[in-house]
């Protein structure tokens, strides 16, 4: 095969991995590994000799172990030929010449780039040079007769042979390299790119024995002898031969025996010349910047950029999937998930996937697209009646599926099961459709929230600045500073111009704070730091930025200054006196008014996403039922075909999943809303999906399919049915947390200048705190509203007003702790009578949790905060309602309490 391209989220080296890496390759082949995290096991050497290996990540970790590409070692030369042994007195045969050593190979190249590296250990030796092979002995001269007197003449022995020259050593092999870039090092690593040593020459071989007188011949006693010494000889601690890691082995042959044979007096041969040592190579350890890692990625990897970008596209919504579930490494899934968006953008610039969904983690949204703090009316009837209905239907076509993927060999199988899911997919696109109409519409109510924020925040503004000279005879003091209402009305008034538009002030991780120009700081007068703060980022935007992987330096580093408007409310609250009450209110409803602007732009870029998510849904729905309409007409049923239909069924049930999700998600937070508890982990969004690395694995031909079937049936496992949730929620309800009880909280309004306000504007604000609360009503919220605009008239004796509740909503739990929900402003619309309200004509109930959150918008939500009681313009103008005559105003709220 050509070059090998491993591509992961993240790969574990280890014998695994080397199994998988000894494919055979061609001749030159490269081998690039590219993941997110590389990593050995513990201690583990990765072997591959003479290797072209590219490994590519965002963070490698030798763990203790490393890469070898070292070259093999030379072959060790062959040994020469012992001398022939020769007959009655005749001289041994010279022994033959050693073989040379074969060459060393080179060592092969280690390419490392990565973004963090931390340690390993990194050879690209070249190999040892093979030992020469040791001179062949030589041949034992042939036994002499001797001489019998008058009978026989004598023979002198023969001579021994001389011994064979020694093999030539090896060379050495050249030494490779190793590059190492990164743009930080956790721990040194070590490099080495050695030459490899020449080999030894070979032993000399030694002159064969004379021979010698005897009853026997000299060639009967060195047949004997020679078929007892079969070893090649060489001499001990010679390097004969090298592994691939460069380890000496030793061989050492037996001497000969010499009770058998006379002192040599053959001629030795000569020692064979080692070999040169290969060139050595080359090593670096380059630092470099964020800009130039990701230059040399997109030119090392070049068309291949474009493949990582669609793995760690996978691997990053995988992880947004798997934000609620605990981590397995120091990064929570969520700010993995937007590590992985942020370098798609890098690998891919302006890919559209990856800018939708890092702005859905910056937006404080889920993989669905939805606001983590959702504000929802619960129910739970309407949640489950679509779980039913869906739930089935769609674990039915991912069980046909499956069962596709085990078992179809026909087309006719095939046709019949996409095409019982043809009207299926038509559906699918229809309600994506839909999907997407309903978040068009949400968009364009955002937009118009925005709109009408906007108008408020300079309605206030041009109140405030009208009071402005007024507000320098009334003094208030904060964290210390005496100064002027009119000061600290013009430091609020400074912070409202400077929120700039289309939600760039938002920190919609923490939606309690904005960001603004430092210079409204700097600039401002020494009251701005205690009412504002010093603008420096809070523990809690920083905490929220780590957890989804934001970098909150970039704020400071833009010159911007976090702003937590909440506790501005709540400095101008303990601000207040009697005497400044009416201008600090004022500022007060100026801040408010800002922070409504904050919230409504941020819903405003929310829903822009929202419909983004929509369109990719509906083209998701489009091109599943062009692709199964393109099965249909395959002409054969063959493996690649039935494997491609199978996944489309399951692509189809998966399409579909989502929507099962919405309701468990909305399930799950009228739970967390309304009962003050933690559920985001009881909802797995990663439900029916399987890490990409698997898929991977599969489609390269590592993971067999009955094995990814498991793990596809294990992942579907995962779902939470919203039955589980309102069991939670409703056990809020009936006594088992703790009693609840019902409480009023009643206002009358009788002061002539605010009476006088509310007939010129038809507004009233005002303001219900926790300590206007018995400090033992813990938990309270809203069960209903009724309103008596006292002495007003209609012809109808009733008039319509609008109750809202603005958007921070504050409860007390039971240990004391003041919690705030940041929701969405709701209305009311309510019929106010003209006489004043009494218990008899004003009921409350906390009967029917599931049914009472339709009676009203505001059911359930903390009580405290904000609220303004408005007529309709078209109340007025039809003269429908007159106030000349209004005398006071009633509110009564009803509310349900805890008291333990």
């Amino acid at each position: 095969m050509s070059d090998l391209l491993y591509i992961r989220d993240s790969i574990t080296v280890d014998d695994t991995l080397a199994a998988r890496l000894a494919r055979p390759l061609a001749a030159g082949a490269r081998i690039r590994l590219v993941a997110r995290s590389v990593r050995h096991a513990a201690g583990y050497t990765l072997q591959l000799p003479g290797a072209d290996l590219t490994i590519v990540a965002q963070e490698y970790d030798g763990n203790g172990g490393g890469v070898s590409v070292a070259g093999v070692a030379g072959t060790v030369g062959t040994e020469g030929a012992h001398g022939v042994i020769r007959g009655l007195g005749r001289d041994g045969g010279p022994g033959g010449d050693g073989g040379p050593g074969g060459a060393g190979a080179a060592g092969g190249s280690i390419r490392v780039l990565c973004e963090r590296l931390v340690a390993g250990r990194f050879c690209a030796d070249g190999g040892f040079g093979g030992a020469g092979g040791a001179g062949g002995d030589g041949g034992a001269g042939g036994a002499g007769r001797p001489p019998i007197p008058r009978k026989t003449e004598g023979t002198d022995p023969g001579a021994g042979g001389p011994g064979g020259d020694g093999g030539q050593g090896g060379a050495g092999g050249a030494g490779g390299s190793v590059q190492l870039s990164s743009v930080s090092v956790a721990a040194t690593p070590v490099s080495s790119a050695a030459g490899g040593s020449g080999g030894a020459g070979g032993a000399a071989g030694e002159g064969g024995p004379d021979g010698r007188f005897g009853g026997y011949t000299g060639g009967e006693f060195a047949l004997s002898a020679r078929s007892a010494d079969p070893a090649p000889r060489t001499p001990a601690g010679v390097e004969a031969a090298t592994t691939t890691a460069g380890t000496p082995t030793v061989s050492t042959a037996p001497a000969l025996d010499g009770t058998l044979w006379s002192p040599s007096t053959g001629k030795a041969g000569q020692p064979g010349s080692p070999g040169t040592n290969g060139a050595t190579g080359r090593t670096s350890t380059t630092p470099l910047t964020s800009t130039e890692y990701w230059d040399q990625v997109t030119a090392l990897l070049g068309t291949a950029a474009h493949a990582w970008a669609d793995a760690r596209l996978a691997a990053g919504q995988y992880f947004y999937r798997r934000d609620t579930l605990q981590s397995a490494g120091p990064q929570t899934n969520l700010a993995v998930a937007a590590g992985e968006f942020d370098r798609v953008l890098r690998l891919r610039p302006g890919d559209a996937d990856a800018t939708r969904l890092a702005g859905q983690i910056a937006h404080n949204q889920n993989v669905l697209g939805l606001a983590r703090n959702l504000d929802v009316t619960p129910n739970f009837p309407a949640y489950i009646n679509a779980y039913t209905a869906w739930g089935t239907h769609v674990f039915g076509v991912f069980d046909q599926g499956i069962e596709m993927l085990l078992s179809a060999t026909t087309m006719e199988t095939v046709r019949e099961l996409l095409g019982q899911h043809l009207d299926e997919l038509q559906g699918a696109i229809v309600a994506a459709g839909a999907d997407r109409a309903a978040a068009v519409a949400g968009q364009k109510t955002a937009d118009q929230n925005v709109k009408i924020t906007t108008d408020k925040v300079q309605q206030l503004t041009r109140q405030i600045e009208a009071a402005k000279k007024e507000m320098e005879d009334s003094s208030i003091s904060i964290g210390g500073i005496v100064s002027t209402v009119a000061e600290v009305a013009g430091a609020v008034v400074a912070v409202i111009a400077a929120i700039p538009t289309a939600g760039a002030s938002l920190v919609a991780l923490v939606p309690a704070c904005i960001t603004l120009a430092k210079t409204v700081f700097d600039d401002g007068p020494a009251l701005v730091s205690s009412l504002f703060g010093d603008g420096s980022v809070p523990k809690e935007v920083k905490e929220a930025y780590d957890k989804a992987g934001q970098d909150v330096s970039k704020l400071v580093a833009a010159g911007k200054a976090v702003v937590n408007l909440v506790d501005v409310i709540e400095k101008l609250d303990r601000a207040k006196t009697a005497a400044n009450a009416k201008y600090t209110d004022l500022v007060k409803q100026g801040v408010e008014a800002a922070h409504a602007l904050s919230l409504a732009q941020l819903g405003a870029a929310q829903a822009d996403l929202q419909v983004a998510a929509a369109e990719v849904k509906l083209e998701e729905a489009r091109a599943l039922k062009s692709t199964a309409q393109d099965l249909m007409t395959a002409q054969s049923a063959d493996t690649a075909t039935i494997l491609a239909a199978g996944q489309t069924l399951i692509d189809a049930a998966a399409l579909r999943r989502d929507d099962l999700l919405t309701d468990a998600f909305l399930a799950q937070r009228a739970v967390e809303m309304y009962t003050d508890a933690e559920e985001s982990a009881a909802v797995r969004m990663d439900a029916g999906y399987v890490h990409p690395d698997v898929l991977a694995d599969y489609a390269e031909g590592y993971r067999r399919l009955p094995a990814l079937i498991g793990d596809y049936t294990a992942a579907w496992a995962c779902f939470l049915a919203p039955m589980d949730l309102q069991r939670a929620y409703l056990g809020y309800f009936d006594g088992t947390s703790g009693q609840l009880d019902i409480g009023w909280h009643r206002i009358t309004i009788r002061n002539r200048h605010q009476l006088a306000d509310f007939k010129k504007t038809h507004s009233l604000v005002f303001e219900v705190r926790l300590a206007d609360l018995p400090a033992h009503h813990y938990e309270a919220k809203v069960q209903s509203v009724a309103v008596s605009l006292v002495h007003a008239t209609s012809p109808s004796g009733v008039t319509s007003c609008d109750v809202s509740h603005g958007a921070r909503y504050e409860e007390k739990g039971v240990t004391g702790a003041r919690r705030i929900q940041l929701l969405q402003p709701h209305t009311d619309t309510i019929l106010a009578p003209h006489t004043r309200l009494s218990a008899a004509g004003v009921t409350a109930t906390s009967d029917d949790p599931l049914g009472a959150p339709l009676t009203s918008p505001i059911w359930g939500r903390g009580v405290a905060g904000q609220w303004t009681l408005s007529i309709p313009k078209g109340e007025i103008a039809r003269r429908r309602t007159n106030l000349q005559k209004l005398t006071e105003i009633d509110i009564w709220i009803a509310y349900q309490f805890r008291t333990t």
